[in-house]
């Protein structure tokens, strides 16, 4: 390569990187001061693919030794890392130490409902969280118990492999409603929530989100919700839910709604939520053969 080609390419990367610093000091700005407000949620909303691309940019600046760019972007990865990291586990679960562990599996909107019913038992799930858009057969399986009773006029249920003391559903506005199952596990007692909230409306965000508060408030138990939120942790609804209710994120990133392992373009919404001292020491995505769907295993340690 030529010394003007060379120069020329040199120049190229400087303003690359230049704006490119100019790019996340803007983006870092909107992340920090921005949830309050509806327009900038549009970019808040993508926060994490943004830190994605800020880590892809700083390794680009090593690559090509502009050490002085990549020592900037490194101060912007640690303070977006710190902010990030404030209202979510980025790469590691919350692990924890219990006598009791708990096999729990989800699944968004699965349209063959018995093959995740033989992939839980196959997996040695002890609860399965189900929600669909279709109807569905009868499900008779000796192994699980099964809230709601007639899952075929449900969107929304719960099998479990322990006879439940309590199940059903609840109402969070007149489209949202959930399944829930109250279920003996070792020495405790604890309610499992499944949601499915994907298709939230921003009107109804605000209702749907003080209802669910006031349900887990309302619980003298330790509550496990599993789902999909509709919205990124971060969020102000979420962030002002989690405070109310005094729940906690216990998973890492999750970057896939269910019909692909992962997918960098998908916001993560979904999340399971427990008490303090819940732990979860594993996430495995178990593929359903006859749909191509996606199960979730998430192991908790009660």
């Amino acid at each position: 390569m030529g010394y003007l080609s060379q120069k020329k390419r040199q120049e190229h990367i400087n303003i690359f990187l230049k704006t490119s610093i100019f790019v996340v000091l803007s983006a870092t700005i909107c992340a920090l001061f921005g949830r309050e407000s509806k327009t900038l949620s549009y970019f808040t909303d993508w926060y994490f693919q943004f830190y994605f691309l800020l880590l892809c940019v700083f390794v680009f600046a090593l690559f090509v030794r502009r050490w002085l760019y990549a020592f900037v972007l490194f101060l912007f990865i640690v303070i977006n890392f710190v902010f990030l990291s404030s209202f979510i586990n980025i790469f590691l679960n919350s692990t924890a130490q219990g006598t009791d562990n708990l096999n729990l599996a989800y699944r968004k909107r699965g349209a063959d409902i018995l093959s995740s019913v033989q992939t839980a038992k196959e997996n040695n799930i002890e609860v399965l969280a189900i929600n669909t858009l279709t109807e569905i057969p009868p499900i008779e399986n000796e192994d699980y118990y099964i809230s709601p009773q007639d899952v075929t006029k449900e969107k929304s249920f719960i099998l479990s492999r322990t006879a439940p003391n309590q199940g059903g559903k609840v109402y969070f506005s007149s489209k949202k409603e959930a399944s829930y199952m109250i279920i003996p596990q070792g020495n405790k007692t604890i309610l499992v929530l499944n949601i499915d909230f994907s298709d939230l409306q921003e009107k109804e965000e605000e209702t749907v989100y003080n209802n669910l508060a006031k349900f887990v408030q309302q619980q003298n138990m330790p509550i496990i919700i599993v789902g999909d939120f509709g919205l990124v942790p971060w969020s102000k609804s979420f962030q002002k839910f989690l405070r109310e209710s005094g729940l906690e994120i216990k998973n890492r990133v999750i970057l896939s709604n269910g019909t692909e392992k992962i997918n960098i373009f998908r916001r993560p919404t979904l999340n399971v939520l427990g008490y303090k001292t819940l732990g979860l020491n594993e996430i495995k995505i178990l593929s359903e053969p006859t749909t191509g769907d996606y199960l979730f295993l998430f192991k908790l340690v009660l």
